[in-house]
């Protein structure tokens, strides 16, 4: 196992060593991957007016209230579509292409039509960001959104006047749309289009691989709820940061015996400790 993992996933749990939780995500040695949603910005309205804008075009009537909305965070684009179209009317493969498709244009539309995207941050990661740019690192993201979606919010927001690109690496932004082609690629499981979304680990590793080709280097991960902690659950490179306000004390509890899964109400908590 890689020194550096072995000597963080010992000194994580103490309650006083976030301090290492912090130089492990500037580390030359860590390949640093972020979730998008919920993690780096507050995405849920785009979300929901796009499956929402979906239903409309399609001539389905069903509103996504936030108890559906709950049940379907986390999920990529076809398992979300089939619950919604079977819910309002019934689907098949032609129409949950077309519903895919139709909501990959509304997302984008959105984010060019939009003049102010750094309005969304959560809390703290432009100050992460700032730590990364510090240190010259580049990062991925891993995220069940579709690839265009992602990388156009990317490519259109800044902190200090630059844009954040310069951080996440491009090619190391790994969606929904790149989970899809290469499960399609492998021809298994063609019954489960989803089956290498998280809590499957495959995009997080994905993303991670185009940041270094090298292999060996242990994986922060950061995400920010119960799915993002089971992606990393068991993985003996990989580390999960895990920051969530609201639901911190559960999270915890869940998983306060996974050694390699620390669990936060805020990024600050980590970049200012002491």
């Amino acid at each position: 196992m890689n020194e550096l993992l072995k000597r963080y996933r010992v000194e994580a749990q103490n309650e006083n060593s976030l301090r290492e939780v912090r130089e492990m995500i500037i580390a030359p040695d860590t390949l640093t991957v972020f979730d998008f949603d919920h993690t780096m910005f507050k995405t849920s309205i785009f979300h929901r007016m796009s499956f929402q804008g979906v239903l409309h075009a399609l001539g389905r009537s069903l509103e996504i209230t936030p108890e559906l909305g709950a049940k379907l965070k986390g999920g990529g684009d076809e398992e979300i579509f089939e619950i919604l179209l079977d819910a309002s009317g019934g689907t098949d493969k032609n129409l949950l292409l077309r519903a895919i498709n139709e909501r990959k244009k509304i997302l984008i539309q959105a984010v060019k039509a939009d003049g102010d995207l750094a309005a969304y941050f959560m809390p703290g990661i432009p100050d992460a960001i700032r730590s990364l740019r510090a240190c010259g690192k580049k990062v991925g993201i891993a995220s069940a959104s579709p690839d265009g979606f992602v990388q156009e919010f990317v490519a259109r927001v800044s902190v200090d006047g630059v844009n954040i690109n310069d951080v996440f690496i491009s090619d190391a932004i790994i969606g929904g749309t790149t989970v899809r082609s290469v499960h399609n690629s492998l021809s298994v499981d063609s019954d489960s289009p989803s089956s290498l979304n998280k809590p499957n680990p495959f995009s997080i590793r994905y993303s991670a691989n185009k940041i270094s080709g090298e292999q060996g280097f242990p994986i922060l991960y950061i995400g920010d709820g119960r799915v993002d902690a089971l992606s990393v659950r068991g993985n003996q490179n990989m580390v999960g940061l895990i920051v969530n306000a609201e639901e911190h004390d559960s999270l915890r509890k869940e998983f306060e015996r996974d050694e390699n899964i620390i669990v936060v109400g805020s990024i600050g908590e980590v970049l200012n400790a002491k």
